[in-house]
Formats: structure tokens, sequence, C-alpha cells
């Protein structure tokens, strides 16, 4: 979702806020990587030796898929600082995270027996469905040349959508939604290679996040005050009135949306796949009624990092990848 932005200098971080961020890693191209082996462990599927089929994977999303702050475990000491603001890691998405902690997508295909290359190199933490200069419909822009042979995009945007927003007034419309949804979509089903797929993630329940870093919160993770501190989705993590409305009046109307925006994603999924023979390319939304997904899954404090409380953890990024692949139909050979 999104990156952390400082807002005001507190207590808890007096002593802090005068070291610089760590800098950060060099932006990949978009050329197709292949997945190194024992990258992630565990899970079932036949034998990941022999490939039989190849997945070309291609990733548009924000900050969760660019691992963010997944490793950090602690926001109250000068030491967990070099963790928190070194923000992404890559090496720890759902997507295609190499690190052996994560069991990511790319994994799973090549325990399910496929040749897999990947990139994720489109998405960028803070980006959105609906708008910026890194939407949904600009990294499709940027996918769709990756290959001349059919591709698997996975699309995780949505939180940012929801966390930009000063107040639930300015909160995307279902028709500004929508808007964006096919803007990427109309790129995708028309310039993709045939035989491509897509698969629409659900918008995560960011309305739930604060009450779980306030379960999470101990001496050495003090959710509050980092919030207080730093932009981390202020809209549904700052216990201050924004736009006129408290935090606990902002939350219902944030859920609404939420669902509301995963329901259009199952909607245009529908209407986009329902023209695939003609596109020849599939489309499906994750988050369609299945009893575990994305959009009506609720964190737990320990998927949740220790750093900015909010983005997922090591454990949460595994989450994601679980979650995502059982909803995922295109994870078996064609």
């Amino acid at each position: 979702m999104t990156s952390i932005r400082f807002r005001r200098p507190s207590r808890f971080l007096r002593n802090v806020i005068l070291v610089g961020a760590c800098a950060a890693a060099g932006a990949s191209g978009l050329a197709l990587a292949a997945k190194p082996s024992g990258g992630g462990g565990g899970g079932g599927g036949g034998g990941g030796k022999t490939a039989t089929w190849t997945v070309r994977l291609q990733g548009i999303g924000d900050s969760i898929m660019q691992g963010y702050n997944a490793t950090c475990t602690g926001n109250t000491s000068f030491l967990d600082l070099f963790c928190y603001s070194g923000g992404e890691q890559p090496e720890n998405s759902f997507f295609d995270g190499t690190s052996s902690a994560v069991y990511s997508l790319a994994d799973r295909f090549l325990v399910a027996g496929a040749s897999t290359t990947y990139s994720k190199a489109a998405s960028q933490s803070g980006s959105e469905m609906v708008g910026g200069s890194n939407n949904f419909k600009v990294q499709a822009q940027a996918v769709v040349g990756a290959s001349r042979k059919p591709m698997q995009v996975k699309v995780e945007l949505g939180g940012n959508d929801i966390c930009n927003r000063t107040s639930v007034a300015t909160m995307y419309t279902d028709e500004q939604w929508r808007a964006g949804v096919r803007a990427g979509l109309d790129v995708l089903t028309q310039k993709l290679p045939d035989g491509s797929s897509v698969v629409l993630v659900g918008v995560p329940r960011v309305q739930d996040l604060r009450a779980v870093g306030l379960a999470k919160s101990s001496s050495r993770v003090d959710c509050p005050s980092f919030w207080d501190s730093y932009d981390v989705c202020n809209i549904a993590t700052l216990d201050q009135v924004m736009g006129g409305q408290t935090l606990t009046e902002r939350l219902p109307v944030i859920g609404q949306r939420q669902a509301r925006y995963n329901a259009i994603l199952v909607e245009e999924a529908a209407a986009y796949n329902a023209l695939a023979a003609s596109t020849r390319v599939e489309v499906i939304a994750e988050t369609d009624g299945s009893p575990l997904e994305v959009g009506t899954y609720s964190f737990q404090p320990s998927e949740i990092n220790g750093g900015d409380c909010f983005h997922p953890s090591i454990e949460g990024q595994n989450k994601v990848s679980a979650v995502v692949w059982a909803n995922d139909r295109f994870t078996t050979k064609p």
C-alpha cells in the first residue's frame, strides 16, 4: 500500500528523525528473470524438479507487492529505525520473494512443476488503481510488451486508493473506481499475447488495521505513537478529526467503500472474461465469495510488521501468497 511519509516530530521520534533513511535498492528492468530454486519452503504440489510447462509472471502492485517493512519487528528503539526507514524489501514479496522466509507465488508455481519467470518491476510503493503517476493503466502499459508469449498478470492494487484520501468525502466514487479498473483491463485484454490471464487481487481491509495495530502494541512496538509521527494511512489509523469526522465515524464509511471496490472488481472481471473468446485473455477476481480471500480477510497482529504497524509482516506476506494462490484458477498446467 502506501509508503511512509514523516509528518511532524514527537517525543517518540525526537532522537530519531536526525538520522537519514537507508538508501533504496535500485529498480530492475522489466525483463523476465528466472526464479531461483529454493526460495521459500513448504506447501503441497507435485514434483518441481521436472518442468512441464512455462509460467511468465508479471506483477502490477503497490508496497505490499514490494514487501514493505516485512521484517521489521519493533519501532521503539534507535536501531529499529534502520529497518522501517529502509522501506521496500522486494525479496520478501508474496509475489516473487527470493527470501527463504517467504513462500511466494513464484515458489508455488515451481513446486507445481512449472518453469517460472517473473517480474514486478512495474509495481511501486504508493501506487493506486485510479490516480497517481503509476496507476493500474500505467503499470499495464509497462507489462504488456514484456513477452510475446502468454503471461499471467497478478494485480494487487487498491489500498492506496483509500489511504491516500484526506477524508471520506474525497474517496473515489463507484464511477471513478470502475473507470480506473477498466482503463487497466482495456490495456491488458487488448495488448497481452493470446492465452494470457489476469487476476484482480482484492482490496485489503485497511479499516481493520488500527485495531490490529493496537492489539500488537507492546514495549517493543508502539503503533499509536508511530502513526502520530508518520503518515501511515491516516484516514484509517490516525485518531484525529479529518474532514469533519472522527476516526470512529470514518471507519464504517471506509469499510463500505472497500467492500464496494471489491464488488466492482468482481463485476468488471466477469464482464471482461465474457469477452475472452475474442480477446483471448481471461480475467478473474480473487475476492469473489470464496471462504478465504484477500478482500475479506482480517489480518492478525502477527501478520502486520512491527515497524509501521500496517504492512504485512513475513507471516502476512505468506498469508497473502497462500490466499491468492488458493483463489487463482490459473495454477495448473493448461
